[in-house]
């Protein structure tokens, strides 16, 4: 597979991961908020942890968020490094947002 090919598939990936409404709402609310657990985000999108854990593997998967550890509680936030050849993709989206 070539370069451009790779990129496309990259951007393909990305795209999907903000195509949900759930993701889309735990970005809103870690925009507002910070930082959240994976429980808060539960609460918050109406789901259970186990699919909220899922939901925050995909945007984990794209460099999206940020998640650590803290005792038994997964805490999240943005990620402040986020892919840089997305930024306008990622501005847009959180202007729409607000």
């Amino acid at each position: 597979m070539n370069r451009l090919n790779e990129e496309i598939l990259k951007l393909e990936k990305f795209l999907k991961t903000l195509a949900n409404k759930r993701r889309l709402a735990v970005l809103k609310h870690l925009a507002k908020v910070k930082t959240a657990t994976l429980s808060d985000l539960a609460e918050v999108a109406g789901i259970s942890e186990k699919s909220m854990s899922k939901h925050l593997q995909f945007l984990d998967n794209v460099g999206l968020i940020e998640k650590t550890t803290s005792g038994v509680q997964v805490v999240c936030s943005l990620a402040h490094d986020h892919p840089e050849k997305y930024k306008d993709v990622l501005e847009a989206v959180a202007k729409i947002l607000k």
